[in-house]
């Protein structure tokens, strides 16, 4: 006789509910792995392909883990920490919409790059922010402490590549090897390189604050900074030395004024050190590159855009001479001279010219019809995004990058939040890179949008309330 088998409805909810979590934690897993080979193909060249792939994935895998934990995105918005930055970058798009309709010198061109770049970078921010709230969501540390080192791991691989490559260099040419990029671009290296100390720095001080950010001791982060600091040698980029000395210099005053009342002997005894060390890196980015050497000779000759034209067309006008009678180091001569002449791009439009990440180039080709190469940039991405968003849009990108910073330092001093310091280092380290360097377009500006995203909303679930 046949015995048929009967289900408690409890036991048929169970295996349900056992059903889902699992998927809940493949869904997961796979988003993890997914943000990692993100995070470590975006500066490599030609993985553009496999960059927007797996982009395209971590969305969907995102969204599923949104629908199925039933995540309220809604109110996730309408929380002042994610709200105003998302406001700004609406703001941004309705301006560049804009210029595209009334403004624009190149109205083709201004909406494939608003199709082209500027929605991608939307994009990342809105997968940023889905990220943010899965971390959020999820109580279990394990889960939280894999997104985290997906992020930070995808980092550390292209730096410890870089660092491997260099030294298996020295030892087989016996040589110094000075400005050494695996990604193919030693300012994108160095970008990496900045954005991975910024993480361990900032969960260094959290630390202190008797918090943690990063899944691992300071014996894992401690030769990730040393090997952060090779890094910056072996690159040779002089705006990586820059960056590596204030987020020293910020770290120092942060660790000092938040910890002054529970400090020791110890602590202000380690102060001449810290000191001794952040003096020494100057000093020892001087001796590797030559360029500091006739940076100040330069300055005057290269910010006279009209006398010496060298910068519009070398084939055209020849390169000045210092005063010591040595040609202008290439670097030090061009910048300065394409900044001034951005400046007087922003003058001559304060509306812009249209968005476009080769607006310099092309406003530079209608102003000087003997310039060359048409599609130049001036290797300031301030002075690439003025001349294209004009003086609104750069008002707009100043309120994004203070509002972030603020909210950023509000919740690491009030609550002693590791994300809010590593989003402050984060963001004034970009904003103070695009001073100087082209980081204001392709995929240095969406990992930049990605992590803002990203640590934005894991802020904002930590800020304090009015009454506190």
């Amino acid at each position: 006789m046949r015995v048929l088998r009967t289900y408690h409805p409890a036991s048929i909810s169970n295996r349900l509910s056992l059903m889902t979590i699992k998927s809940q934690g493949l869904l997961s897993y796979l988003l993890f792995a997914l943000v990692g080979l993100l995070m470590f193909t975006w500066p490599i060249s030609g993985t553009i392909a496999m960059r927007y792939s797996a982009a395209a994935l971590a969305l969907l895998f995102a969204a599923l883990l949104i629908h199925k934990n039933k995540i309220r995105i809604a109110q996730i918005l309408i929380v002042p920490q994610v709200a105003l930055p998302c406001l700004l970058l609406l703001g941004l798009t309705g301006w560049f919409i804009a210029q595209w309709l009334f403004i624009a010198k190149d109205p083709d061109g201004v909406i494939s790059e608003i199709q082209g770049q500027w929605i991608k970078c939307i994009m990342f921010w809105c997968l940023g922010i889905a990220v943010g709230a899965i971390y959020n969501t999820y109580s279990k540390e394990c889960v939280r402490f894999n997104l985290l080192s997906a992020i930070v791991l995808g980092l550390a691989a292209i730096v410890l590549w870089n660092v491997c490559a260099s030294l298996t260099q020295w030892a087989m040419s016996g040589n110094f090897p000075v400005m050494h990029s695996v990604t193919g671009g030693k300012a994108t290296d160095s970008y990496v390189n900045n954005t991975l100390l910024a993480f361990l720095v900032g969960d260094f001080l959290a630390r202190n604050a008797s918090k943690k950010l990063l899944p691992w001791g300071n014996k894992v982060s401690a030769p990730l900074v040393v090997c952060c600091i090779a890094n910056t040698c072996f690159i040779g980029a002089r705006n990586g030395w820059i960056g590596l000395g204030l987020l020293a210099f910020s770290g120092l005053v942060i660790h000092y004024v938040n910890g002054r009342h529970r400090l020791g002997k110890k602590s202000f005894l380690l102060l001449p050190v810290i000191v001794f060390l952040l003096m020494s890196a100057p000093f020892v980015s001087m001796k590797l590159d030559s360029r500091w050497n006739s940076l100040r000779a330069t300055l005057p000759i290269a910010w006279d855009i009209d006398a010496s034209k060298n910068w519009l067309n070398p084939k055209l006008y020849p390169p000045p001479v210092l005063p010591d009678g040595q040609v202008v180091d290439g670097s030090n001569y061009e910048r300065p001279a394409w900044i001034h002449v951005g400046l007087r791009m922003v003058k001559n439009n304060p509306l812009g010219v249209g968005f476009s990440r080769h607006a310099f180039g092309q406003e530079l080709a209608r102003m000087y019809p003997e310039s060359t190469p048409p599609a130049i940039h001036s290797h300031s991405g301030m002075i690439d995004f003025a001349v294209s968003a004009g003086l609104p849009g750069l008002i707009l990108w100043f309120v994004l990058v203070g509002s972030l910073v603020w909210f950023g330092s509000v919740v690491f001093f009030r609550q002693g939040s590791s994300a809010g310091l590593v989003l402050v280092f984060i963001t004034t380290g970009f904003f103070g890179r695009s001073l100087l360097d082209s980081t204001m377009r392709d995929h240095m500006l969406e990992q930049f949008l990605f992590l803002a995203g990203f640590l934005a909303t894991v802020v904002a679930s930590a800020y304090p309330n009015r009454n506190d």
